[in-house]
């Protein structure tokens, strides 16, 4: 998993929504292009690269067309439960 704090995103890079939008669906939701990170919230925003999505099927669209709001958020999701899994391997360091 990559992440980059505080400095731009890639040009390429859209949201899991602004892919959504364009009829497009992460292949690994885990592989990121770049993932924006507070400090204090953790990870807010993941961003995919068009080589790492590939066309929805018309069950994923109308998923994501029943759940605009939380469809972002679900891959949000994993990501932090991701995080955690990692450090948790590590031995709780980071």
């Amino acid at each position: 998993m990559f992440i980059r704090r505080r400095k731009g995103k890639p040009e390429e890079s859209k949201t899991v929504r602004q892919w959504a939008l364009l009829g497009r669906i992460p292949i690994d939701p885990l592989q990121p292009c770049y993932i924006w990170e507070t400090q204090t919230d953790g990870p807010v925003t993941v961003y995919y690269h068009e080589d790492n999505t590939r066309e929805m099927t018309e069950e994923e669209k109308a998923d994501f067309l029943a759940d605009q709001k939380g469809y972002g958020q679900r891959y949000l999701q994993l990501i932090i439960q991701e995080k955690r899994r990692l450090k948790k391997e590590r031995g709780g360091t980071e």
